[in-house]
């Protein structure tokens, strides 16, 4: 069976040195695994392969055209699934101390687009991932759990609105480690290990759609 579906993220989503390419490469294999192909949606493409997108990634939930493009770049139909891995990059790149609440707020949000436009569409929207980078404010670790605990609380609204959206608890999966066996090579980014993990856990989300 082919799926359509779309993986929205940042630089884990696209792929970043020296994580050799893509964590959506090990999850589509093993949707191939299961039997499902993914359609190719999108143009871009890494060291891992053509991947499907917005030009690969949706950068974060403060760049909400990124997000509201695929209401438009796919209509009039929708990805039969869409995965959302933001978090990172909002709180970096925007005021951090209003991240986890606007965050989630705009998460909220594009629920109810994308329902508006195909409620038969389904949303997987994972938890941001650890965050140990160095020379940031120390504040940051919290702003994500907090994120996190507030993301799990709306996806549990939507769905008893009877939203086609489920959790994917990725940050409970990733140990941000401090040596080589980290499953974050700097604190934000994939190692080898990180990646398998990603795969893994958002592939056992996604099967369970079929």
């Amino acid at each position: 069976e082919t799926v359509s579906m779309v993986v929205l993220g940042d630089s884990n989503v696209v792929g970043v040195p020296p994580n050799e390419g893509s964590f959506r490469t090990e999850l589509f294999a093993a949707l191939a695994a299961d039997g499902y192909t993914v359609a190719p949606l999108g143009q871009y493409s890494d060291s891992g392969g053509a991947h499907e997108g917005i030009n690969g990634q949706a950068y974060s939930y403060f760049l909400g055209t990124q997000l509201a493009r695929i209401l438009t770049d796919y209509a009039p139909h929708l990805p039969r699934v869409i995965v959302s891995w933001l978090g990172t990059n909002d709180m970096v790149q925007g005021n951090p101390v209003v991240y986890p609440t606007q965050g989630v707020i705009n998460a909220g949000l594009f629920v109810e687009q994308v329902y508006a436009a195909d409620p038969l569409t389904w949303m997987v929207l994972c938890t941001a991932p650890p965050f140990a980078a160095g020379g940031y404010p120390a504040e940051f670790p919290g702003y994500i759990l907090q994120f996190n605990i507030d993301l799990k609380a709306l996806v549990a609204t939507k769905r008893a609105l009877g939203r086609r959206v489920l959790l994917c608890d990725a940050f409970a999966v990733l140990d941000p480690g401090n040596g080589s066996d980290a499953d974050l090579v700097d604190g934000v980014h994939l190692s080898v290990a990180g990646r398998t993990k990603a795969a893994d856990v958002i592939h056992d989300t996604v099967a369970a759609l079929f």
